[in-house]
């Protein structure tokens, strides 16, 4: 498949409003809201939050508030990494842009 340069698609209708789309810096900063599963479990005096969509990393603190707060920070800086990546990686004729779950 060829990538088409942004300004018209396949269809050569005009795509140039695109690019006024600004890139989502994290996802509190979107409209709606996305929701994700925290299982918590007591490891001694700690409390350790993990969630089955983001295994590869977790919260932990003394208060199960702040061990959920701690995994809330994580998923952010996990989708923070990943859109780096994805920055990074951009191929001729391929954009970024947001896409919120409704």
């Amino acid at each position: 498949m060829e990538a088409i340069p942004w300004g018209y698609g396949a269809s050569g209708e005009d795509e140039s409003r695109l690019a006024e789309i600004p890139c989502v810096g994290q996802i509190v900063d979107m409209k709606t809201n996305a929701s994700f599963t925290a299982r918590v479990l007591r490891d001694g005096e700690w409390f350790v939050a993990f969630s089955p969509e983001f295994p590869e990393g977790n919260g932990q603190a003394l208060t199960v508030e702040a061990a959920l707060a701690s995994r809330r920070e994580s998923i952010l800086l996990l989708l923070e990494d990943r859109r780096e990546d994805a920055r990074a990686n951009l191929g001729y004729g391929e954009k970024l842009v947001p896409l919120a779950l409704a």
